[in-house]
């Protein structure tokens, strides 16, 4: 793991981009030294919608410079393999994971302090999985599916919905870290639908 060690002036940013009140300190000091890189900030909350894009980013068809464009280059670059590279900006609460030949992402990880709401009104970090269940398993062409991921190295449960119609099919996934003192094998799933939403995924 190593800091990508980009350099740059500020970016034009359009006055409608949303923003994480935490960067307002990041800016300032930014301000004082002129070669620390740079990175968006925004404020108002970020809509995904049915085609599981937000501010013109997603999977499949955005590729990393869209991304940088968009969020600035204060981030962590991953190679966890020779296929994918990660890049995560830790304090937005955002992580892309690119296909490392095209460069194009193929996963998102939305997080807090990111503010997100889909167009459904399903809100990370207050809306639960129940609320999300409710909301997508009537309108989704692809009925709502448990799986277990690994995000950030931790075991998620996440409630998967997909639009197969679309050239690579996409999904969204809504994900509560896993409680590891419950069984690992009969997983209770009444338990996780009552649990506030801690991950999107999007891929």
């Amino acid at each position: 793991m190593f800091c990508c060690d980009c350099t740059g002036g500020s970016k034009k940013l359009d006055p409608k981009t949303y923003s994480v009140e935490g960067l307002k300190k990041q800016k300032l000091q930014s301000d004082k030294i002129p070669e620390q890189r740079t990175q968006l900030e925004v404020s108002n909350t970020a809509i995904i919608n049915d085609r599981f894009e937000f501010l013109g980013i997603s999977a499949d068809e955005s590729v990393f410079k869209d991304v940088e464009s968009k969020f600035g280059n204060r981030y962590i670059r991953n190679h966890f393999n020779y296929k994918e590279i990660e890049i995560a900006y830790e304090t937005l609460g955002l992580i892309f994971v690119f296909d490392s030949y095209g460069e194009t992402i193929r996963k998102i990880i939305i997080k807090p302090p990111f503010q997100a709401v889909t167009s459904r009104g399903i809100t990370l970090g207050k809306s639960t999985i129940q609320e999300a269940l409710d909301v997508y398993e009537k309108t989704m062409y692809r009925p709502g599916e448990w799986t277990e991921r690994k995000l950030e190295e931790k075991p998620h449960l996440c409630l998967e919905y997909g639009y197969p119609r679309y050239f690579p099919p996409r999904s969204i996934s809504f994900c509560a870290e896993k409680n590891p003192s419950l069984p690992r094998k009969s997983v209770d799933k009444t338990f996780y639908l009552h649990q506030k939403i801690q991950r999107i995924f999007i891929h």
